[in-house]
């Protein structure tokens, strides 16, 4: 069953849900599918897809992930948004990401990183030149009750 691409050395495989090479040939099909990257990604890329699934409301907006430093992950966001997932309960990490889309819809913002390794707090970098809008954003959220 197709899982993901996994991208390596430039070129694309198609994984299964174990991490093994199911393909490298004919790969238009499953352009829709999240693509992987890292030495270790394949073998633990069914643990985060489990976990992106289970939050919908960050999910359709992941492009691919890269595995860092053997350690944890970093999701790409459609938008080129670079999310830092931490090493530890990064699926925690994942609902508050979730609740902040919820609330006032942060990935939908001029955003160029938002780091989520450390627990008790999200850090959000604005494009150049975006932290205005990004601001004001926040206020006409913050008006409505939502606020992150």
């Amino acid at each position: 069953m197709p899982l993901a691409l996994w991208q390596r050395n430039n070129a694309l495989s198609l994984i299964d849900e174990t991490g093994t090479v199911i393909t490298a040939e004919n790969l238009g099909r499953f352009r829709d599918l999240i693509i992987v990257m890292g030495d270790e990604a394949p073998a633990r890329a069914r643990d985060l897809l489990s976990n992106l699934q289970a939050t919908p409301q960050v999910f359709p907006h992941v492009a691919s992930a890269k595995w860092m430093g053997e350690r944890r992950w970093d999701l790409i966001l459609k938008n080129s948004v670079t999310v830092k997932l931490p090493e530890q309960d990064y699926a925690l990490a994942l609902k508050r990401l979730e609740q902040a889309q919820i609330e006032s819809g942060l990935l939908d913002k001029p955003l160029e990183a938002i780091d989520l390794r450390d627990p008790a707090r999200m850090i959000v970098r604005t494009k150049p030149g975006q932290t205005e809008e990004y601001k004001a954003g926040l206020k006409q959220s913050a008006a409505s009750g939502n606020d992150i």
